[in-house]
Formats: C-alpha cells, structure tokens, sequence
C-alpha cells in the first residue's frame, strides 16, 4: 500500500509545475493597446485620487508641446508596446497643477503567481517630492531638493508580505509641490513562477495511469 501512495504523489507532484514568467505593467503615457499616448491624452490606466485642476480622476500624458512638459524633465522614452514610460500630469494644458497632496495609481493581478517568488523591479521619477507604494507599503521617497525628475530612479520590491493574489495597486503621491511643472513617472516588470493547473484531459490521462499502475501492482502483489 505504501509503494501506491509513493507513486500517487509523485504522479500528482509531477502534474502541478511552475514555470517562470515575466509581466511587464503598463507604464504611465500609455494607451489601451500598449502604444504611446499622443500628447494631452488622459492615460487610460493611471488614474488620480482627485485631480486638483480639474476635479476629476485623469491622469494626462505630457510631452514637448504640451503645457505642463518642463526642459529639466527626463526625456520620455515610451516606445511600443509598453517599454518605458513617460510623464503623466494633472493639467495638459499649462504649467499650473494644483496644491498637493494628490495621487496617481494603477492596478494589476497577480492571479496565478506564487507571491513567494515574485519580485517587482522598474524605474520611476517624480517632480517635485512624493513618495511610491504598493498597497500600502512605502517603496521610496523622492525629495525636491535632490531635483529627482532629472533622471529616473530605480525600485527593486520581493517582500512577498507586500504583494496580493489578486488585485495589486502601485501609487505615487505628491506629497509636496508648488503646484507649477508637477508631473510623475513609473515603469515596471514582475517576475516569478505561475503555477500551472493541468488541463482535464490531462487529468483524465492520469486517472487512467493511475488505475494502471495499481491494478498492476495488486496483480504483483497477489502473487
């Protein structure tokens, strides 16, 4: 009986792999299919706390030629199909943004991940000082004084006290500003093993296996 129970977990342990995978989350300045935003549009997957400008929640892509687009900003590198990022704004339309505090954030799942092995890694920026978190745990804080939106700024986060099963959400916050040229920047990628779940048909070949192996083993054993 022990020699069955043996091959029965090794036969389940066999049916349940995981396998390495990667998902790269939409960076700001995007569209629905993962394509740059043109200059002044509402990003579709970052959205605002309140916008203090307009009293909504949108989230605008600046880019030169745009109100809010200021010289000292590093440049946007949104390229297809989401591979960097670029600035996103309160007001597309001057330089004028509002008081602070106020926040931009985005959400995605992580359905399938084994939350132990997941690592978030990306670069984000901000003008003027703000601070960035996943669901409710600090990552880092940029401060004004070090002008952080004069280059991007790397994260690594594999705390997986920090992660969800399901709905996770990333958020910058401006915490402190003077409400002129304020804008916030984000890209980032997951890593880390999805575990698979066999298909029926799958499960159903190795039911039939399964039977196999113990209608040969009680023939052995009768003998």
């Amino acid at each position: 009986m022990r020699i069955v129970v043996s091959i029965l977990s090794v036969l389940l342990l066999a049916c349940a792999s995981a396998v390495g995978s990667a998902l790269v989350l939409p960076g700001t300045g995007f569209e629905d299919n993962g394509n740059p935003l043109a200059p002044g549009a509402v990003d579709p997957y970052w959205i605002m706390d309140h916008n203090p400008v307009d009293d909504s929640t949108n989230a605008y892509f600046i880019a030169p030629g745009t109100g809010n687009w200021w010289g000292e900003y590093a440049p946007n590198t949104n390229a297809p199909v989401f591979q960097g990022s670029g600035w996103i704004s309160t007001n597309p339309l001057n330089g004028y943004n509002g008081p602070a505090p106020y926040s931009f954030s985005m959400s995605f799942s992580l359905a399938g991940f084994d939350l132990n092995t997941v690592s978030l890694s990306g670069l984000w920026s901000i003008a003027d000082t703000g601070t960035l978190s996943i669901n409710g745990f600090l990552i880092d804080t940029l401060y004004e004084a070090d002008k952080p939106w004069m280059a991007m700024h790397n994260f690594t986060v594999s705390d997986p006290a920090y992660f969800l099963q399901d709905i996770n959400t990333i958020t910058m916050t401006m915490t402190a500003s003077d409400q002129y040229f304020e804008a916030a920047r984000f890209e980032g990628t997951i890593t880390g093993e999805v575990t698979g779940v066999p298909e029926p048909g799958t499960l159903l070949l190795m039911g039939t296996g399964i039977v196999g192996v113990c209608g040969a083993l009680r023939r052995t054993l009768n003998k």
